[in-house]
């Protein structure tokens, strides 16, 4: 294999409306399929046992290529509780350890066969070959999540018509007709085509995370720059344009919230860092209190400000206010770095009991 990735295909299928003829070549072919698949490296997914669907033919040929050496579950059996005693494989006698077994709760097989196929995760490709009704509805499954498909066309049933679909859309999934083709061509053309949708995949997912990463920083960004200009326009009115002592007490307490700034500035320097709403609200309430504990002191000392009468503020009551709000910026920065820091390291602590 290309890398450590094993691709795992589901087997749909089934012989119910072929005559006995094509029936027995479907068969073979379906045994075929099976040591190919093993062979290259891939896993199964299986939905039935009887001998009437595909899966138990490609089942056969999968463990007769298996090495007796290898003890991995590498195919995962898939039905509801209210088959639990009719889906098993012949394989299962001297083959245990390469069936997974997953029971699903309900009894409508239906719904939790299409539901499989419709998760996210856990089906990579498609094998489809004659069947009916439910191979037709899980082929345009597998078309709408954009899965690999070997829709094999050569014994009719509705693995055709999906053979047809594609072709006619022109998906590179598809291929020419399979006709006779030999197993060995379907599945490494089916390889191949996982191979690549694992690429795009991983491309995609690469794209998300890009774009994650950049609204996150955007949204950071609108409360650091929020914060920030708030903050100057508290220190403008500080610096000269507030004369009113009890105006100014007033701003004294707005520029205790700097701490939001230096909360906002760091978590927009480390993206993924916490929530901007949550570090804003911490960082202003660090910063006041880290701003009180400062003024407290000097406005016992020296009232200025607060002592009756005062008409103006002083050139020492606004070197005050600077001081606080620095005061105020390093506790908000500091306050955000640890409790994050704290957070991170609860996270990683098992508060299970023993």
């Amino acid at each position: 294999m290309e890398n450590d990735r094993r691709f795992f295909v589901a087997i749909i299928g089934g012989f119910w409306k072929l005559d006995k003829a094509i029936t027995s070549n479907a068969q073979q072919e379906g045994i075929a399929l099976g040591r190919e698949l093993a062979q290259a490296g891939f896993g199964l997914i299986v939905y039935f046992s009887n001998e009437m669907s595909l899966e138990p033919h490609v089942v056969k040929g999968f463990v007769e290529a298996t090495p007796a050496t290898v003890r991995a579950p590498l195919i995962r059996v898939r039905y509801p509780t209210i088959l639990r005693d009719e889906v098993r494989f012949a394989e299962q006698s001297s083959r245990q350890e390469l069936f997974d077994h997953l029971l699903f709760p309900g009894e409508d097989w239906e719904v939790l066969f299409y539901q499989s196929l419709s998760a996210e995760e856990g089906v990579d490709s498609v094998v489809l070959l004659a069947g009916a009704t439910s191979t037709l509805i899980a082929g345009q499954i597998a078309i709408a999540r954009h899965l690999p498909v070997l829709a094999i066309d050569a014994f009719g049933g509705s693995a055709a018509k999906v053979w047809a679909q594609l072709a006619h859309a022109n998906r590179a999934l598809s291929g020419d007709a399979w006709g006779t083709r030999p197993a060995a061509d379907l599945v490494g053309r089916l390889h191949k085509d996982c191979r690549r949708a694992d690429r795009v995949r991983a491309q995609q997912q690469q794209d998300r995370q890009r774009l994650a990463t950049i609204l996150e920083r955007r949204n950071q960004g609108v409360y650091a720059f929020g914060a920030t200009a708030a903050l100057l326009a508290i220190l403008v009115l500080g610096a000269g344009a507030v004369t009113n002592p009890g105006q100014f007490i007033a701003l004294i307490f707005g520029g205790l919230a700097a701490g939001a700034v230096g909360a906002a500035v760091r978590i927009f320097a480390e993206p993924g860092s916490a929530d901007p709403r949550l570090a804003v609200l911490l960082g202003a309430v660090a910063g006041l209190v880290a701003g009180l504990a400062y003024l407290a002191p000097q406005f016992i000392g020296a009232q200025n400000l607060l002592a009756p009468g005062t008409a103006t503020v002083a050139a020492t009551d606004q070197i005050q206010f600077l001081w606080s709000i620095i005061v105020a910026l390093s506790a908000g920065a500091g306050f955000d770095t640890i409790f994050n820091r704290m957070r991170k390291q609860a996270e990683s602590v098992d508060i299970a009991p023993p």
